[in-house]
């Protein structure tokens, strides 16, 4: 797994390539943690991830939870 970031104003994207397990959940954790202190918006592209498990949704889900009790 692959995750890179990219910023326009403070919406933050992270574009994720290739699987998401148990193993490279984490990573995509780590992303997403360093990534929420610098923007108020954050788009996922999964245009080239090719399989997510339940580790990677609750990855999806911690990022939910932290932009939203923001507002």
């Amino acid at each position: 797994m692959k995750a890179t970031s990219s910023k326009k104003g403070s919406t933050c994207t992270l574009t994720v390539e290739g699987k998401i397990d148990t193993m490279t959940a984490p990573e995509l954790e780590e992303a997403v943690k360093s990534n929420l202190p610098k923007c108020d918006k954050m788009i996922f592209d999964f245009s080239n991830t090719d399989y997510i498990t339940s580790a990677g949704l609750r990855v999806l889900v911690y990022a939910q939870r932290e932009l939203i009790t923001r507002y």
